[in-house]
């Protein structure tokens, strides 16, 4: 029992000395000491002297950057309350929206348990972006006709994909609010 003591607490400690260096490397980067250095990034000065692998180095300087804008999980991460694993896997989807919820889920679960979390969210978050351009590109493919109703009036005829109709009259009922004239919106269900 005392073994696993000191190993946990010498986690507690590795945690907020990481804590202690994202925060100095996020300065160290914002400030760029490392182009008057000579280097090309701040990633390539970590890699040089701190004997960090570039990929390793930019993840590192992405979540410095991120705990910036997340004051709970950042003074959590200080305290040695939170394993680099989570931290990292967390400052991949939050924001000030979800940081309560966030931190709940790494304080009862496992490092594995928020990474789980985190890329199920991001699968969800890349699904809707995939549909929401999928409507875009139908909106994108409709056939547009011109007919003419008078000198004066010119009246479009849209042709919709199927079950678009609605996409298709918020995209213009939006574009229409920003001019002068109206138009009439009626289209099929």
């Amino acid at each position: 029992r005392a073994l696993a003591d000191e190993i946990a607490e010498l986690c507690a400690c590795r945690y907020a000395l990481e804590a202690k260096l994202l925060t100095l490397l996020r300065q160290f980067d914002e400030e760029e000491h490392w182009s008057r250095l000579g280097f090309s990034s701040c990633a390539h000065w970590m890699n040089f002297h701190c004997s960090i692998g570039l990929t390793t180095a930019r993840q590192k300087l992405r979540v410095a950057h991120a705990l910036k804008n997340l004051p709970k999980i950042s003074a959590t991460f200080a305290e040695g309350r939170l394993s680099y694993s989570k931290v990292r896997a967390m400052t991949r989807i939050a924001d000030a929206s979800n940081e309560d919820y966030l931190m709940m889920i790494a304080k009862h679960g496992s490092a594995w348990h928020v990474e789980t979390l985190v890329s199920k969210y991001r699968r969800v978050k890349r699904a809707e972006a995939a549909e929401e351009t999928d409507d875009l590109h139908a909106l994108r493919s409709m056939d547009y006709f011109q007919r003419k109703r008078s000198r004066l009036k010119t009246m479009p005829l849209i042709a919709c994909p199927p079950g678009k109709s609605r996409t298709l009259k918020t995209v213009l009922t939006f574009s229409l609010k920003r001019r002068t004239w109206r138009a009439d919106l009626t289209l099929p269900p």
